[in-house]
This record gives structure tokens, C-alpha cells and sequence, in this order.
């Protein structure tokens, strides 16, 4: 007989295996990082001319603004919850501060793709796409947790975290995955 999975336990497994997983891409990059190939992300002297080097150099981008991202705002909300505040001021700095950083990750996405001249890969658009309903969860929540300490988002919230997390991770291991398929084929043929 299995016993049910509580939503945040469930929600807590899914953000350490995402954790896994970029960890993971960071590894590979490591491993297969080339100097021509590395450079190839932020040297401008590299045009990218074909569609595969700007989803590779857009993947890219998007791994290290993820990573960063997961980075700092684990700190920051580790930070928060033991803060000594008022519990109403910790919920409202806790939204807000997490509406900032999915934000930041947004805005830097953007940024880095026009400095480099880069057009988004279907994985970059992923990820924009499954952080404007989170943003927007973030800000109902700051309204109705923070202000009229009102929980009914709360297991919309969890989901949607969920959700989250796990599209994500398999955004993350696309190319990788992907290119070390390719290389299993040459290596095959």
C-alpha cells in the first residue's frame, strides 16, 4: 500500500530534481566546453549563420540566466523565511522579491539575446512562456496573501510550482540530450 504524496513534498522533489538537472547541464557544458565553441556564446566576432548555432548559443544564455536565477532567489527566500519580521511583511517581501527576480530573469534573457543578436530557440521561448503565469501567480499572491491574507491560490500556487519545475528540467535537458543523441548517430553511421 503507498501512502499519498503530500502537494509540497511533491513540489519539494520536483525543485531538487530541477536542482539535479541544471546541475547536470552545467556538468556537461564543463565536459564539452571548446574554446571556439564556448566563445561562440558572448564573442560577437562568431556570426552565427545558421539556425543551429543560434538555438545552441540561445540555449546557452538561457542555462546560465536559469542557473543564476535558481542561484540567488534559493538564497534570497532561504534569507526571508528566517528572517525575524512581522509574518505578514515576510509574505509581502517574500512576493515581491520573488516577482522582482522572475523579472530579472526575463529582462536578462532579453537583453543578452539582443546583445548577441540571437534569435530565441524553442527553449528559450519555453521558459518565457511558463514564467509569465508564474509572475502573475506571484502577484495575485503578494495581493491576497500579503495584503488581505487570503490563501485561496495557495494549491494553484503549489501546482503551478509543480509545473514549473518540471517543464523546466526537461527544457534544460533538451539539448544537451539532444546532442548527445547526435553524436551517438555519427558515431553509429
Amino acid at each position: 500500500m503507498s501512502l499519498p504524496i503530500e502537494i509540497a513534498e511533491l513540489n519539494t522533489i520536483i525543485f531538487r530534481g530541477y536542482q539535479v538537472c541544471l546541475v547536470l547541464v552545467l556538468i556537461y557544458f564543463v565536459v564539452t566546453a571548446k574554446g571556439q565553441r564556448v566563445a561562440r556564446i558572448y564573442d560577437k566576432r562568431f556570426e552565427l549563420k545558421t539556425e543551429q548555432e543560434q538555438c545552441f548559443v540561445s540555449f546557452w544564455i538561457t542555462f546560465f540566466c536559469l542557473f543564476i536565477y535558481i542561484l540567488i532567489d534559493e538564497q534570497i527566500t532561504n534569507t526571508i523565511i528566517a528572517a525575524d519580521l512581522d509574518y505578514l511583511l515576510r509574505r509581502k517581501l517574500f512576493y515581491f522579491l520573488r516577482i522582482c527576480a522572475v523579472l530579472m530573469f526575463l529582462v536578462s534573457v532579453y537583453s543578452l539575446h539582443s546583445l548577441r543578436q540571437c534569435a530565441f530557440s524553442p527553449a528559450t521561448r519555453v521558459a518565457f512562456y511558463i514564467s509569465i503565469p508564474v509572475v502573475s501567480i506571484f502577484f495575485l499572491q503578494l495581493i491576497l496573501r500579503g495584503y488581505l491574507e487570503n490563501e485561496a491560490l495557495v494549491p494553484l500556487y503549489r501546482w503551478l510550482a509543480i509545473v514549473q519545475c518540471s517543464t523546466l528540467s526537461v527544457v534544460v535537458l533538451s539539448n544537451p540530450v539532444s546532442e548527445i543523441y547526435q553524436m551517438y548517430k555519427k558515431r553509429v553511421m
